[in-house]
């Protein structure tokens, strides 16, 4: 695999950390932090076989065992000085407690601990404790309690915190909504360089959230965080460029923006990009590099590019024709509630195709998906109920789906609804619907009233 492939997946998999690309592992040890989870997800993609991240399976088991070590360490110094009253022990065995670092996971320990430390104004305590209480982690869950800690914490320039109190006030959560107070507080985070408040301004000023949409504003609080490197800004300058919105139309710039996000494990950002290696819009058509992306994204349970690949591989485009991968991946994409992939996915077990036919799975997988409007899942249970040929005839489901796929502007629905209207004798109905015929569809309503008769009647 090659080496930008290489550093995807492993960005994918530890999210912006270079534990394994810069060798920099004692010292990130030695400087306390929390690689439990980073570790766990390793192991687990290492034990499943995958090729690109089974190298450091053998470092993963001799480094954990090393941080464990350490931990168990800290914990006794930090108890010794935390009972001394030094706040930033206290902290520090509080977060000990949190991630179960050195002991067993405890929240009713590290909350009496991060509380000593919160007392004594250590505003990453205050952070913390805010998050306990706004999720009752050790504590009851109070939502005022949470505010007034990450108050205190914001107000001494805790940039996290300041982020968060942005977040409580633009979604009203425990609080009244007020989208002044929160750019305040994401202005206060974003001026210190946080990019997450930075983008969260972007969002803001790029749909006009509760301000004047401001296309401008947007591209500067994303182009600050982008400049420092962050995914989601990179992703979003590529989205202005693609689109060009507040900047000229350029594919170049936004092929540039979506490489970098997906070099540090952007999932919609790889899938962007497979999307535009798989079209050719704005870079050379190729369905390897198309593949490679999309894989990277679909890993991550991005369920547009498992839908996108399923296609691929039922189509043969750019890699052997699978109908195992390509069940598979629309089996993935289906789970996470992606309407074209439970339409495909149904289609599949009504004809047989890389499966045992099952027409009950199949209509389960029409319903879910007409639910989330896909016209096509609606259109085939019209005529589905119409005709009775897999399911018992019944004209006014069919009726329901034909009427639901022509609030989609679903043309061949607009005349065939006149089938089961004319079943139940709704003569009328199916005159109307046959006479709003337009360009698109005006021979074959005039086909249909000629076949059904309607001038008769």
């Amino acid at each position: 695999m090659n080496n930008f492939l290489e550093k995807a997946l492993i960005g994918s998999v530890i999210v912006g950390t270079s534990l394994y690309a810069q060798g920099n592992i004692d010292n990130d040890i030695n400087n306390n932090k929390n690689y439990s989870e980073i570790i766990k997800q390793l192991k687990i993609k290492a034990n499943q076989g995958i090729q690109e991240v089974s190298y450091p399976k053998g470092l993963i088991y001799y480094y954990g065992e090393k941080i464990i070590k350490r931990h168990k360490k800290r914990v006794a110094k930090y108890k010794i000085a935390a009972k001394r009253g030094i706040a930033k022990a206290q902290y520090s065995l509080g977060i000990m407690y949190y991630y179960g670092q050195g002991v067993l996971k405890d929240y009713d320990e590290a909350a009496k601990w991060l509380y000593e430390a919160a007392n004594q104004g250590h505003a990453k305590a205050q952070k913390t404790l805010g998050d306990m209480y706004f999720k009752g982690e050790g504590v009851l869950k109070d939502h005022a309690q949470a505010i007034e800690w990450y108050s205190q914490a914001a107000y001494q320039g805790h940039a996290t915190a300041q982020k968060t109190l942005g977040d409580i006030y633009l979604k009203g959560d425990g609080v009244l909504k007020d989208i002044d107070l929160a750019i305040q507080w994401y202005t206060e985070a974003a001026n210190k360089g946080l990019t997450k408040a930075q983008n969260a301004l972007g969002a803001i000023y790029y749909v006009g959230k509760g301000v004047v949409k401001s296309y401008e504003i947007a591209k500067r609080w994303y182009t600050k965080s982008a400049n420092q490197g962050d995914s989601e800004g990179l992703y979003q300058l590529a989205q202005m460029f693609e689109k060009g919105h507040g900047v000229l139309k350029d594919y170049k710039k936004t092929s540039d923006y979506l490489t970098q996000a997906a070099i540090k494990g952007h999932a919609r950002a790889q899938e962007a990009l497979g999307i535009m290696y798989l079209t050719g819009q704005g870079v050379l058509k190729d369905y390897k590099k198309a593949v490679d992306y999309l894989t990277l994204a679909a890993r991550q349970g991005n369920s547009r590019a498992q839908k996108t690949l399923a296609n691929m591989y039922l189509k043969g485009q750019g890699v052997l024709k699978d109908y195992k991968k390509a069940i598979e991946f629309f089996k993935e994409a289906s789970k996470k509630g992606h309407a074209d992939a439970q339409k495909a996915l149904a289609d599949m077990y009504l004809k047989g195709q890389g499966l045992v036919t099952n027409t009950q799975k199949a209509l389960q997988l029409y319903e879910k998906a007409a639910q989330k409007n896909q016209v096509e899942a609606q259109y085939s249970l019209a005529s589905m109920y119409y005709h009775g040929d897999i399911i018992s005839v019944d004209y006014d489901k069919s009726i329901k789906y034909y009427k639901e796929a022509i609030l989609n502007n679903h043309e061949a629905s607009k005349c065939e609804i006149a089938y089961p209207l004319v079943k139940l004798q709704k003569f009328d109905e199916a005159k109307n619907y046959l006479k709003q015929a337009n360009s698109a569809n005006e021979q074959a309503c005039q086909n249909i009233w000629n076949e059904l008769d309607l001038s008769n009647y």
